[in-house]
């Protein structure tokens, strides 16, 4: 067994070219075998992969000629510094610092009654249906920690009508209105990154967190007149993806949003008249939830 299972290993360790794994086959039994080092005219393998892979006693020699041992051992030497540097960069001894990340998706209003604007509008749909775009760029500090900014826009835009009532001269008569809304959030805020390597080190399990200004922007067009609503307030943002190497330097990744954010105070403009109007506690909630897919960079 030991004579014809060498002599297969001679024919068999020109693959080492292409990796340092070999595998020799003899009498239709395949036998794992990795190369472990070289000497001057010789070879070093294990064969199997049993718990004395590490010890003497499991490593075996292959005597070759000089000229093939150099060209195996470059090879080999090759393969080894390309294994390590993949090793370290997947297991976060040396990684990419910089990130740079772009997002696009969709989210949900939490507080489907609120955002009216004080003009008695109820939306007559469960719930508003936002297109969100976000972007984030994140200095890793250590392998699995990082800090940056991010930049995320929520608009929404909609229909809708109803009946006023209205009255004078002593009559009471009921209005026919339609209009269109257009809101558009703007957070902007520091955000904190987390990540955990999963699935062989090829994914990413990314958590962030951040707490910032936002900007409200509302613009109303009805039978009943145009005008224009803004505001300031305090928001955060919590989010949880999952992200796929794939190359060295692109992962593509998909991730939740939880915004929340109140406000308390908006400015109406109708173009002639600019007044300061307190907001219903119905109103304050700007919440949404969202889920988008986008590209991370990673350098």
């Amino acid at each position: 067994m030991k004579k014809p299972l060498l002599t297969l290993l001679g024919v068999m360790v020109a693959a080492l070219a292409i990796s340092q794994d070999l595998v020799v086959t003899v009498n239709r039994d395949s036998i794992a075998c990795k190369v472990v080092g070289f000497s001057d005219d010789s070879l070093f393998y294990t064969i199997g992969e049993s718990s004395k892979a590490n010890s003497v006693a499991a490593v075996k020699r292959y005597a070759l000629h000089q000229a093939d041992v150099y060209v195996y051992k470059m090879n080999f030497q090759k393969e080894l510094a390309a294994a390590h540097q993949e090793k370290q960069l997947l297991e976060g001894k040396s990684w990419q610092r910089i990130r740079l990340s772009a997002n696009v998706g969709f989210g949900y209003q939490l507080d489907p009654d609120g955002n009216s604007g004080g003009d008695l509008v109820v939306p007559s749909d469960a719930m508003y249906l936002s297109v969100t775009k976000g972007a984030d760029a994140a200095w890793f500090f250590s392998p699995n920690w990082g800090v940056g900014l991010t930049l995320y826009q929520y608009k929404t835009a909609k229909e809708y009508d109803y009946i006023a009532e209205n009255q004078g001269g002593g009559y009471s008569y009921l209005n026919y209105v339609y209009g269109e809304d257009e809101l558009l959030l703007t957070y902007c805020g520091p955000l904190i990154l987390r990540k955990k390597q999963l699935f062989k080190d090829h994914t990413l399990l990314m958590m962030g967190f951040s707490v910032g200004p936002v900007l409200y922007d509302k613009k109303k067009n009805s039978t009943m007149g145009d005008y224009h609503i803004t505001g300031k307030a305090i928001g955060g943002l919590c989010e949880f993806g999952v992200e796929s190497r794939v190359n060295k330097y692109m992962y593509l990744g998909f991730k939740g949003s939880l915004f929340a954010g109140w406000i308390n105070n908006r400015t109406w403009d109708d173009g002639r008249t600019r007044v300061a109007i307190p907001v219903e506690r119905i109103d304050r909630d700007l919440h949404r939830v969202d889920l988008s897919v986008g590209l991370r960079v990673c350098l």
